[in-house]
């Protein structure tokens, strides 16, 4: 599978620039919403990357996450700052909310939520929040909203974690979860049983289930905070067995740069998206400033 690069993508009215972009998602028609921590937290553009509209201004918050579309196009997002998830209708109406704003619950307690980091569904109906920061855990709710149970906790062990930073669920609802600091995805079945992991990773921070195909973005190096040095940022896709299909790291492609991964999601034609978080406290040096960044799949 081969792609080419497209820099900038995603045409900004003038004088608006890029926030921090943290996270992307596809609707039923093919519109790419984009959720930032800048003045203008939610920006949708067409599938060619014209500005559509913007909104979630005064009620998304600086720490604004994980996003998610579901199928019948409700925009759900993960706030990490105000400790909650939100539903909006694709234009924005807030239509439900979990957890109380700016309460967290008791680091590792297990309670939701502390920090969550990201949403999705399954084709059960259930929904699976990956509460992130601060728990440590996967919270499942029902699909009238209710919540169910919960799964995981500290370490480093099968079904333990250190630090669930994104989720997605398969069409056959395995729970596809990013263990960042573990530096792995684990697979779990909908019930929070482990049934396997993929490793060999530098920071998966993202993934992306589209049919049999899975999609891991993965944070890399230049991390001068961590006093770490981890191996480059880049794109692997697999099949849901986990065969490798596919795989760039940065530096290829003309992405040298693009350091600071954070968000990605995958089009209707199969191309994909990638968004990169510019912190100058965190990062030395970053060619490439917060923006999107697409992947154009070659047919």
């Amino acid at each position: 599978m081969d792609y080419t690069f497209v820099p900038n993508w995603g045409k900004l009215p003038l004088w608006w620039e890029w926030g921090k972009v943290s996270d992307m998602a596809t609707d039923s028609q093919g519109r790419i919403f984009v959720l930032t921590r800048g003045a203008h937290p939610m920006i949708v553009f067409d599938h060619g990357g014209n500005f559509l509209s913007s909104w979630g201004e005064g009620r998304l918050g600086p720490g604004a996450h994980g996003l998610y579309i579901d199928n019948q196009d409700n925009v759900f997002v993960a706030d990490c700052g105000y400790h909650q998830v939100l539903k909006f209708t694709r234009d924005g109406k807030l239509l439900k909310e979990w957890g109380t704003k700016d309460v967290p619950s008791p680091t590792f307690y297990g309670e939701p939520f502390s920090a969550p980091t990201g949403v999705a569904f399954g084709p059960s109906g259930k929904m699976y929040v990956s509460d992130g920061y601060g728990n440590y855990k996967v919270q499942v709710f029902a699909p009238n909203g209710d919540f169910l149970t919960s799964w995981g906790r500290p370490g480093t062990g099968p079904g333990e974690f250190a630090l669930v930073h994104s989720l997605d669920v398969g069409p056959d609802e395995r729970v596809y979860v990013c263990d960042r600091e573990n530096r792995r995805i684990q697979i779990f079945d909908e019930n929070g049983k482990y049934l396997t992991e993929w490793g060999g990773m530098n920071l998966p921070v993202d993934v992306r289930v589209k049919g049999d195909m899975v999609y891991v973005l993965e944070e890399g190096n230049d991390w001068a905070s961590a006093g770490t040095m981890y191996g480059p940022s880049g794109v692997s896709i697999f099949y849901s067995d986990g065969e490798l299909l596919s795989r760039w790291h940065e530096g290829e492609r003309g992405t040298k740069g693009l350091y600071n991964l954070h968000g990605i999601t995958v089009d209707n034609e199969d191309n994909f998206y990638a968004t990169q978080i510019y912190d100058p406290v965190a990062c030395k040096k970053i060619p490439f400033n917060n923006g999107v960044y697409r992947f154009t799949r070659h047919k």
